[in-house]
């Protein structure tokens, strides 16, 4: 529980943006483990925790794979002033300290 209450407690402006320091807070676990350890209150405890903030997306493996694919997909310009996305996939990022999102199959001038 102290991991969790250090992710929900994150902030944009304390620099946990994706190129520098991304944050995934990944939980897994099998439903038949918590009925052999008597523990389901645990998950309750993590899904009330977790659950409901608008700021945190909510993904199956698959889509975090996907969009790792995505965010390494990206191709850049020379110097670094332009981006094209050609994947299906909308990209977020930060350069120089600004928010962006490039949007499938755009380029976007930095």
């Amino acid at each position: 529980m102290d991991y969790i209450e250090k992710f929900v407690a994150l902030r944009p402006d304390e620099n946990y943006w994706a190129d520098r320091n991304a944050r995934l807070f990944f939980v897994w676990g099998h439903s038949y483990e918590f009925e052999h350890n008597g523990n389901w209150n645990l998950l309750e405890e993590i899904c009330s925790a977790l659950g409901g903030k608008e700021d945190i997306w909510y993904a199956t493996n698959i889509e975090i794979h996907n969009y790792i694919n995505a965010y390494n997909s990206l191709i850049w310009s020379a110097d670094g002033k332009r981006v094209f996305n050609p994947t299906l996939t909308d990209v977020h990022f930060v350069a120089g300290d600004r928010y962006f999102c490039v949007k499938s199959g755009d380029t976007l001038s930095l």
